[in-house]
């Protein structure tokens, strides 16, 4: 009993620990997204953003395709894996890689804008400010599109 009191105190730290570590980041309306938003959101679809992790500073670019496969391009580099979604988690492999790292995804208003975050070990790791079908920007690779949530809130 003592041990599944301490489990739960310790989930609800660490929770308010993400919710505190964001919103100084001055993001507001902050909403995670479940299974169906983010398949909605990263399947078959390219997302431009900035990465702010310790050493990675800069521009990012991710595409992730419906077949389970990823790429990322970051600092004039390309980087490839497969993804999936399981348990409001969203898991990457690197190609060279033997685990998936998980992270969650949220939406958020920031500066009067609608941005999607990624969120991992309670840190802000990444804020997308635009999102493309990939089947578009190989076919002309240059029509953008909108994307909604089911929560009615649009990128």
């Amino acid at each position: 009993m003592k041990l599944r009191l301490y489990a739960v105190v310790t989930i609800l730290l660490l929770s308010f620990n993400i919710n505190a570590d964001i919103s100084q980041s001055g993001i507001t309306n902050l909403q995670q997204l479940g299974n169906q938003d983010m398949v909605g959101l990263i399947s078959g679809n390219k997302l431009t953003g900035f990465i702010s992790d310790g050493p990675l500073e800069g521009p990012i670019t991710q595409s992730f395709y419906k077949d389970g496969k990823y790429e990322t391009i970051f600092n004039n580099k390309i980087y490839t894996g497969t993804w999936k979604v399981e348990g409001k988690k969203h898991c990457t492999k690197g190609k060279n890689k033997t685990d998936f790292g998980c992270f969650y995804w949220y939406t958020g208003v920031k500066d009067g804008g609608t941005y999607a975050y990624v969120v991992a070990q309670g840190k802000l790791l990444h804020q997308y400010h635009a999102v493309e079908s990939a089947t578009q920007v190989v076919e002309s690779n240059t029509q953008s599109s909108k994307y909604c949530w089911s929560n009615g809130i649009c990128l």
